[in-house]
């Protein structure tokens, strides 16, 4: 269990490394394809094959750099505090069959707070996908949004 000091700092920094990376990936890509070739406004551009070897390359560099770099602890150094995480201690310390698997799933779904993020996992994409097919030349003709403008 995580110190009260401390506690959130991992998943902080998590999001902050990701949100940064999705930055930088959304700004190579926003001004390095916004040529005339991409419906853009810059004299030059990169040409989508060297956009994928790039980002590639920095999914290829991350697989050796998380082996070498990221230790998981063996499953009996996770039980370390049994009164707090009673569950997590039974888990680490002997394999769980799938019927009791099975049960602490569908006790899990039952909850309504669970039933409520399954429903918005499931609705979100169905509701936030609708669009219309005129979407583009609205933005095309009518609103001069540019290439850059629209990453």
């Amino acid at each position: 269990r995580e110190v009260q000091a401390e506690r959130g700092q991992t998943q902080t920094s998590v999001y902050l490394v990701r949100t940064l990376g999705n930055v930088v990936a959304v700004a190579f890509v926003g001004l390095g394809m916004n040529g005339f070739e991409y419906d853009g406004s810059f004299d030059w551009t990169f040409s989508f094959s060297y956009v994928a070897a790039v980002f590639a390359m920095i999914a290829t560099v991350m697989a050796p750099l998380s082996y070498c770099f990221i230790s998981e602890p063996p499953s009996a150094e996770l039980a370390t505090s049994p009164a707090a995480t009673p569950q997590l201690t039974i888990r680490a310390t002997r394999r769980v069959t799938v019927a009791q698997y099975r049960r602490s799933v569908w006790a899990l779904l039952r909850s309504k707070a669970m039933f409520y993020c399954v429903l918005y996992q499931l609705l979100t994409p169905l509701v936030g996908s609708i669009f219309t097919t005129a979407g583009p030349e609205v933005k095309q003709h009518w609103a001069h949004v540019r290439a850059v403008q629209n990453s």
